[in-house]
């Protein structure tokens, strides 16, 4: 079965935050592969970065008002961030969330499907604030016929089950069917590359190319990097090499004055 691909998650996450809604604040989005305000957290210590905060199994950037540094902000609890007071449109002229919520009191978003015109995402969900492509199955297609809550995109796979073919195996990553996640899955003593392709085990670059060109010699698998050197896409330029992925950051010092880096997620926020 032929699938047409989605690019990676972190793309998808950025067309979600398109000009329709305003912003570019990712703090009430929960994991995208669960529902809306699902990340499995039971304390604050389960959280960190730019969503310190654990209510309600979801990690948000503030819990209170008291967790709002601008004196023109509060709390909002639906979506777990700080937003400004409003009472009209009119009020939510600075920031990146134009359109007052008059029910909750806060800047935000968007508050109607109407508000929506970026195309690809003409839905808007108002827990947390963000024009999505799909709140429902019903919104996707054929080819990506799944709809993840947590990130309001249409996906291919959840699990195995969604998937057949030459590409029976469901990434979790990205939730795309693949032909392989480990080696085991692999025939004939195949290995499985970082395309999650079934290839001929790899024992130097040179038999690696395009986005997986480092060899990880030691599981014959050819990877997106084994060090920070591989990395020259430029917006990801250091290597955890634990994941043979390149990130944003590994450490605070990778980011911006006033940023940290997101643990888990090697993200400056």
């Amino acid at each position: 079965m032929q699938m047409i691909r989605r690019l990676a998650i972190p793309f998808t996450l950025a067309a979600l935050l398109g000009a329709a809604c305003g912003g570019g604040d990712e703090s009430g989005l929960g994991s995208p592969n669960s529902a809306f305000g699902g990340d499995g957290c039971t304390k604050n210590s389960d959280c960190g970065g730019g969503r310190p905060f654990c209510t309600g199994g979801r990690c948000v950037e503030c819990a209170g008002n008291a967790d709002c540094n601008d004196a023109n902000q509060v709390c909002d609890t639906t979506s777990g961030q700080c937003k400004r007071t409003c009472t009209d449109n009119g009020q939510c002229t600075q920031g990146g969330d134009p359109l007052c919520n008059t029910t909750r009191g806060v800047c935000v978003r968007c508050v109607a499907d109407t508000d929506c015109t970026g195309g690809d995402n003409p839905f808007c969900n108002p827990t947390v604030d963000r024009c999505v492509e799909c709140k429902s199955a019903a919104d996707c297609g054929a080819n990506q016929p799944i709809c993840l809550t947590g990130s309001g995109n249409c996906v291919e796979c959840l699990g195995n089950a969604d998937c057949g073919g030459n590409q029976p195996i469901c990434n979790p990553s990205d939730n795309e069917c693949v032909q392989c996640l480990t080696n085991a899955e692999c025939p004939n003593g195949g290995t499985c590359n970082g395309d999650h392709r079934c290839v001929s085990p790899c024992t130097t670059n040179a038999q690696c190319s395009g986005d997986t060109p480092a060899c990880n010699t030691a599981s014959g698998r050819c990877v997106e990097c084994m060090e920070s050197a591989d990395c020259t896409s430029g917006g990801n330029p250091h290597c955890a090499v634990e994941l043979n992925r390149c990130v944003e950051c590994l450490t605070n010092d990778h980011c911006d004055p006033g940023k940290t880096c997101r643990p888990n997620e090697f993200k400056c926020d």
